[in-house]
This record gives C-alpha cells, sequence and structure tokens, in this order.
C-alpha cells in the first residue's frame, strides 16, 4: 500500500494517537470517509455527464440511417425539355 510496509503504518497510528487522542480519532475518520464517498460521488457524475454529452454529440453528427437525401426542388417541366427522373434529381440534390 504506497510502499508503506507494516511498521511504517503502526508508527503513523501511534502518533496519530498520541497527536489527537482516541476520542477524536473516530471523528476524523468518519469526517474522512464522507468526504472520500462525496468525491467518488462527484466523478462519478461528472464522468456520466462527460459521457451523456459525447454521446449526444455524436448521435447529432452522425446522420441517421432512416433520413433520405433531400430531393432537389420540383421544376416545372417546359413543352421543350421533359421533366427530370427521380434518380437524376437525386444525383444534383447529391452533388
Amino acid at each position: 500500500m504506497f510502499g508503506l510496509q507494516p511498521i511504517h503504518i503502526a508508527i503513523i497510528v501511534v502518533l496519530a494517537v498520541l497527536l489527537f487522542g482516541p476520542k477524536k480519532l473516530p471523528e476524523f475518520g468518519k469526517s474522512l470517509g464522507k468526504s472520500i464517498r462525496e468525491f467518488k460521488q462527484a466523478s462519478k457524475e461528472m464522468s456520466e455527464d462527460f459521457k451523456s454529452a459525447v454521446g449526444e454529440e455524436s448521435s447529432a453528427s452522425a446522420p441517421k440511417a432512416t433520413e433520405t437525401p433531400a430531393a432537389a426542388p420540383a421544376r416545372p417541366a417546359s413543352p421543350s425539355q421533359p421533366a427530370p427522373s427521380p434518380e437524376v434529381a437525386q444525383e444534383h440534390a447529391q452533388s
């Protein structure tokens, strides 16, 4: 655990008991646990928000398979030129 050996942990515990006293240590442990829990919750919420924002952005930028390309505006057929077929109109709309 972080390169600490059991003797190092024991020394830290003894120093903590001497500095704060046995009555204050449970309060410090409780507040430390509460802080860690809140930090984990906030980081989880932030990562969920980020994932949902990225998901929304990618779905908005990628065209859906059900969408059809916009058709070319219909031109009235003149007597000298016949009306273009739908395939020709679609090719003009794509280019």
